[in-house]
């Protein structure tokens, strides 16, 4: 609607409260049922994954790019990171869910194996070819260590995507016009 680029359909989705949870096996399914509402809806819609083009933000990512790898869409990831788990245990923005599951007895490694395959950075092959990550250089929400992991991941597994590095994080405006 703003001119940016015609689309015939656009879906967007709000991210499930159990999606990020102090019950890692909930948080995987909140994902897993979300990326299969997504591609029914896909489907029913007759968008091939080639026309497709999944936009994730901050949280949204995770989702988004699970579902771009599993479908060959373009992605538009802003605001990623590599790893659930441990976005999870050293993020600022996740310090409430991370003690919630350690007063429930709950441990990283829980956390680990139930997000095992679930991942960002291992789920980066399948991604359309056309793909733009886009990484704060000081995001406050986003540990250095988790950037720094996708963005090795990025270069092992899908080199040809595009990465763009904007002052600030995701509170930030970024500029992508040139994208």
């Amino acid at each position: 609607q703003a001119g940016f680029t015609p689309l015939d359909f656009l879906a967007c989705y709000e991210m499930p409260c159990g999606i990020v949870s102090s019950d890692p096996e909930l948080g995987v399914r909140a994902m897993r049922l979300l990326v299969a509402d997504a591609e029914a809806l896909l489907t029913a819609r007759g968008i091939a994954a080639a026309q497709a083009l999944i936009v994730g933000l901050s949280v949204g990512t995770y989702p988004a790019i699970y579902l771009a790898n599993r479908i060959g869409a373009r992605l538009c990831a802003v605001a990623a990171a590599d790893r659930g788990d441990l976005m999870l245990w050293q993020s600022p923005a996740a310090r409430i869910i991370k003690r919630r599951a350690i007063q429930r007895g709950l441990r990283l490694w829980q956390f680990s194996k139930a997000m095992r395959g679930y991942h960002p950075a291992q789920n980066l092959a399948g991604i359309g070819r056309d793909s733009v990550f886009v990484v704060g250089d000081r995001d406050p929400f986003i540990p250095p260590r988790r950037r720094a992991g996708l963005l090795a991941a990025i270069e092992s597994y899908a080199p040809r995507v595009r990465v763009a590095t904007v002052a600030g994080g995701e509170l930030a405006a970024p500029d992508v016009s040139g994208l």
